[in-house]
């Protein structure tokens, strides 16, 4: 999907359970690294970072164990607001 922003953002789809881990991972990354672990194997999809005023698409195999997978903003203090849930159901 295409995603809009005001402020500097991630789309980053989790594995179920993980977000705070992930958020925890990504502040440890810190600035530098743009607040997102590097090859963090509770990632499953991501945008690069958004920028003010930014425009991103993403595209991504879903998975293929059903349930319920959240969305993320790994951007300090974003996750509180800006999450979602990818909901996968069996065929």
């Amino acid at each position: 999907g295409v995603q809009t922003c005001a402020l500097p953002i991630y789309w980053v789809l989790v594995k179920p359970g993980t977000m705070e881990a992930v958020e925890e991972a990504g502040i440890k990354a810190g600035e530098a690294n743009n607040w997102l672990q590097k090859d963090d194997p509770n990632v499953l999809a991501a945008t690069p970072l958004i920028g003010k005023g930014g425009s991103t698409s993403v595209e991504f195999t879903a998975p293929t164990a059903a349930g319920d997978y959240p969305f993320i903003c790994t951007t300090p203090g974003h996750m509180e607001d800006m999450h979602g849930i990818l909901h996968v159901t069996p065929n």
